[in-house]
């Protein structure tokens, strides 16, 4: 059987076609989406015997940034030719309206963070002193040789206010004040973020938040919930 695609969408048949074989698409805003869905995923897998979104015929799109609107015309392309589609994105930027509310009207789910927040923002804002303190850690280990770029964007972030070590002390304590956590979030995104492409991102979301999912507040977790559950489904 040969599927035909109207001319609007050859574009992501051309940049998509892996997904083409999947039953369900979950559409990413980028790569750090993508090590976020896979890490927690694996541990799912590997530490709760659960099915993996994989042998669920879910594949995950990578949209690799760019505007507001990437996300909502890739789903155009696959819910033309009648794909199960979900997107993921961050809050950070305004979701756009018009395509939302017509992707969701099309019987597409859509899965973002609260207003204002990235992913970022999303697990540092929402974790205990313990969850960020071990966050901390795994950006040391996955970015060894970037120790003092580290430190010097949570200064940068916090205008001098805070340094790694004293992020370190305090959230070991539990005792990070909410403002804290924001610069904690800011230093640790844009484009040279802690984790910011898909292998530093499963690593943390594997080995962090996974482990350690319990400790992090409603929002948060409800997010997450929600596109298991979609992808699952």
């Amino acid at each position: 059987m040969v599927l035909s695609a109207p001319s609007e969408v050859q574009g992501a048949l051309r940049a998509t076609s892996s997904s083409f074989l999947a039953k369900s698409v979950l559409i990413c805003e980028g790569k750090t989406e993508i090590g976020f869905i896979r890490g927690i995923d694996l541990f799912r897998t590997e530490v709760r015997g659960k099915e993996s979104i994989d042998a669920a015929g879910v594949s995950l799109l990578d949209c690799d940034g760019g505007s507001e609107t990437r996300p909502f015309e890739r789903a155009k392309a696959f819910q033309a030719l009648g794909y199960r589609v979900a997107i993921f994105i961050d809050n950070d930027r305004p979701v756009p309206a018009v395509e939302a509310k017509t992707f969701v009207e099309n019987g597409g789910e859509l899965f973002h963070w609260s207003e204002g927040q990235s992913i970022e923002d999303a697990i540092i804002c929402s974790a205990t002193g313990s969850v960020i303190l071990a966050i901390l850690e795994a950006a040391e280990r996955v970015n060894p040789e970037d120790l003092e770029l580290l430190d010097s964007k949570i200064k940068s972030a916090s205008g001098g206010k805070l340094d790694f070590e004293d992020a370190k002390s305090l959230a070991d304590l539990d005792r990070l004040l909410p403002e804290q956590k924001v610069w904690i979030a800011k230093a640790a995104g844009g484009k040279k973020g802690w984790f910011k492409d898909i292998g530093r991102m499963e690593y943390l979301a594997r080995e962090v938040i996974g482990p350690q999912f319990k400790d992090f507040d409603v929002p948060f977790k409800t997010v997450v919930q929600s596109i298991i559950s979609w992808a699952i489904k």
